[in-house]
């Protein structure tokens, strides 16, 4: 989730550069029904500033656009008739907004209606969110609509995936985590103190896991550096969120008449679950204390549960689709062997012992 949406912020800050030869100040607020934007650019002792708020439901609209130079406004915009062909040379990307709203605002419908028909789940999440421009930006940052019709699907993937954190956000308890599953309901825990930060993980990957590219891109994600300070929840959080985004993925490809032939489901779900059977385990063999007070608490253990099977369905589900699959499927599925051996597996297992984990059905 952080370098996300640490990518998206890349993606607006390279669009400010476009316009300015240097930049120092970007910002964002939403209040009521606008949202303000704001760059500066200093050179010299010539300081200029421009503020453009938006409108309309979704904070889309441009309403309007102001330049200030050294504190005195020089230009107003309304719309983009409003601006000359100076202007247009001055502000490209600033015209571009007034001028390119409407293409935007139609990509974000296409996208919508695709989920509500062929994805209603991940439509809820969009419907239950309070701030919805956060979707729009997460399409108009992804990559260009096929054949300008529909937007690929990892940019749909992506930006479910991205408003379930912001949904389960929104949801947060001070004292625990609030995650919103594909079941319709939220599961809640409170935090356990004193518990390992995910970062453990990162010294337990096996060689085969770090020959794994993608794999070890998503440790270095997730588990390296300030990320990898999170805590044990947050993992939870992202195996939900890839689950989330995986079935995303499926809904738009398995639907009738559905306009995508085929799709590529983001491995992501199968690495959380590696990542989040090695924690339990190298808690049960290092922090047994801790591991024994998890273990008693039944309310954190059933949310851990629900999620591992949901997750596993949706895999199980990618490994029999005909129009779907993993990346690097062969490779994929070694991964869930691991994740499954009894080298990774003994602390999940030894949590619920009721309960048989094996590799999902279709992906044997």
């Amino acid at each position: 989730m952080v370098l996300k949406n640490k990518k998206l912020k890349l993606l607006l800050l390279i669009g400010i550069v476009g316009f300015f030869a240097t930049h120092s100040l970007y910002s964002v607020k939403a209040k009521n029904f606008t949202r303000t934007q704001s760059w500066s650019n200093t050179h010299g002792k010539n300081k200029t500033v421009i503020t453009l708020k938006y409108g309309g439901p979704n904070h889309l609209t441009p309403i309007e656009a102001t330049v200030t130079k050294n504190g005195k406004l020089i230009h107003t915009f309304k719309k983009a008739k409003d601006f000359s062909k100076k202007n247009r040379k001055d502000y490209p990307v600033l015209y571009e907004k007034f001028s390119g709203f409407k293409k935007l605002a139609g990509k974000v419908k296409k996208a919508l209606a695709l989920l509500k028909k062929y994805d209603p789940f991940g439509y809820s999440i969009y419907s239950k969110i309070k701030d919805k421009s956060s979707f729009d930006g997460y399409i108009q940052s992804g990559n260009e609509f096929i054949n300008g019709k529909i937007p690929p699907l990892e940019t749909m993937d992506t930006a479910v995936h991205e408003i379930s954190h912001q949904l389960d956000m929104e949801n947060f308890r001070s004292q625990g985590n609030s995650y919103y599953t594909i079941k319709g309901t939220f599961l809640q825990v409170t935090k356990i103190s004193k518990l390992p930060k995910r970062s453990v993980v990162y010294e337990l990957l096996s060689k085969e896991d770090k020959e794994d590219w993608d794999l070890k891109g998503k440790a270095d994600t997730y588990l390296a550096n300030v990320s990898g300070t999170m805590p044990f929840e947050m993992l939870l959080e992202e195996l939900n969120a890839y689950t989330i985004g995986a079935n995303t993925v499926l809904q738009l490809t398995e639907g009738k008449k559905s306009p995508y032939e085929i799709g590529t489901v983001n491995p992501g779900i199968i690495h959380m679950m590696r990542f989040t059977s090695l924690y339990l385990d190298n808690l049960k063999a290092k922090k047994l204390g801790l591991y024994k007070k998890m273990k008693r608490n039944k309310a954190y253990t059933t949310v851990i549960l629900k999620l591992w099977r949901q997750a596993e369905k949706v895999v199980n589900r990618t490994c029999a689709s005909k129009k779907a699959m993993f990346n690097t499927p062969e490779m994929d599925k070694e991964t869930l062997k691991r994740t499954y051996s009894d080298k990774s597996i003994n602390g999940l297992k030894s949590l619920f012992k009721q309960e048989t984990f094996e590799v999902p059905q279709k992906c044997n």
